[in-house]
């Protein structure tokens, strides 16, 4: 006799996190986006915590995009206002177990913004070296116009 029902069993799977980074520096008044990535079966009811505090509405915007046994949970904080830093959690939970990862949030000190910002700075003056060269043309606008530098040519 030929079965002509083939069965499927699904597997079945707790919860499972994971992250990217487990520690973000962002300064004040940046946007800055969260994001763990679950997966389970069956699925899981996924949400996030900061402190005790059920995130959602207000200046949390959550996504959620569901990939069969995978979903990619996402929280965006703007702009990040102190009370914005601090750890944050990504909870899964299903029949079969709950799962819990962290995120902390660091403020961004001054010296590393500035830092940064030097950087940038002399990696466009290496650029802009560069093309001269090469005899190619570059123009950079203002600090205050834009960000960019633009070498023409390249």
């Amino acid at each position: 006799m030929v079965d002509c029902y083939p069965w499927h069993i699904p597997q079945l799977l707790a919860p499972t996190i994971w992250t990217r980074y487990d520690t973000i520096y962002v300064g004040l008044g940046q946007k800055v986006t969260l994001e763990c990535i679950t997966e389970s079966q069956p699925a899981s009811v996924n949400f996030w915590l900061k402190d005790t505090e059920l995130l959602q509405g207000g200046s949390y915007e959550s996504v959620a995009v569901d990939h069969a046994y995978r979903i990619v949970m996402r929280i965006t904080l703007r702009p990040v206002t102190k009370r914005d830093f601090g750890e944050y959690k990504c909870i899964a939970k299903n029949a079969l177990g709950e799962t819990e990862r962290s995120i902390t949030v660091h403020r961004k000190s001054v010296r590393s913004i500035y830092n940064d910002l030097y950087l940038t700075q002399s990696s466009l003056s290496v650029i802009t070296d560069k093309a001269k060269k090469h005899g190619q043309h570059s123009h950079q606008t203002s600090a205050h116009e834009s960000q960019f530098i633009v070498i023409e040519g390249l």
